[in-house]
Formats: C-alpha cells, sequence, structure tokens
C-alpha cells in the first residue's frame, strides 16, 4: 500500500492510496447460478437475507484520491474519489464511487 498525503494548510490535507490486494475476496449479490462455479465458497448473507456472499480468487486494485478539511477541532469533511479494478478468473469488474464524510470526535 501507498498513501502519501500532502498538507496544504493547517486545516486541509489531501491525500491518495494506492493499494492491492491478492487472494480471497468475499462480496455480495442477488442468487447467480455462475457464479457458483467460480466461488471457492457461497453461504446465505447475514446482514441482507435475499442475498449470496460468494468468496473468489481475485486480483483487486484501488487508488483513491481525496481532501480531507477541518471544519473545527473535533469535525471534519472528508470527500474522496475512490476507482477499482478487479479481476477473476471468470472475468473482470472496475467501478469509481465518491465518497463524503462528516466525521465527528468525541472528547
Amino acid at each position: 500500500m501507498l498513501a502519501p498525503k500532502y498538507r496544504f494548510s493547517p486545516k486541509t490535507t489531501l491525500y491518495a492510496n494506492v493499494s492491492r490486494s491478492d487472494g480471497d475476496q468475499v462480496f455480495t449479490s442477488s442468487p447467480d447460478p455462475g457464479l457458483l462455479s467460480l466461488s471457492k465458497a457461497v453461504d446465505s448473507d447475514p446482514v441482507f437475507v435475499v442475498r449470496r456472499a460468494y468468496r473468489v480468487d481475485a486480483t483487486a486494485d484501488v487508488f483513491e484520491l481525496g481532501d480531507s478539511i477541518a471544519i473545527s477541532g473535533n469535525t471534519t469533511l472528508d470527500i474522496g474519489l475512490q476507482h477499482f479494478n478487479i479481476a477473476t478468473s471468470g472475468g473482470k469488474y472496475d467501478g469509481t464511487e465518491l465518497r463524503v464524510s462528516w466525521l465527528y470526535r468525541f472528547k
């Protein structure tokens, strides 16, 4: 994992993360017979009852760029963009997610 950070000011920090994980990946999906042959294990998802949890052998590359902005001594606004590429023996999947988080630290 590579995770550089650059502080523009005492209240603003730009960050980037690059990571690769190789091995078992677990994801949930609606029941799909096509996923059975790719999966090392399948089970009911305990949170999303009508979905199944699948474990597959995969390589996942994740790239993230974000900005953390201090609002006060105990609150921060975090905005990030994450792109991921996941490859399994059965195909590839990629996507991009925008994340906006309000963080509050209890004192």
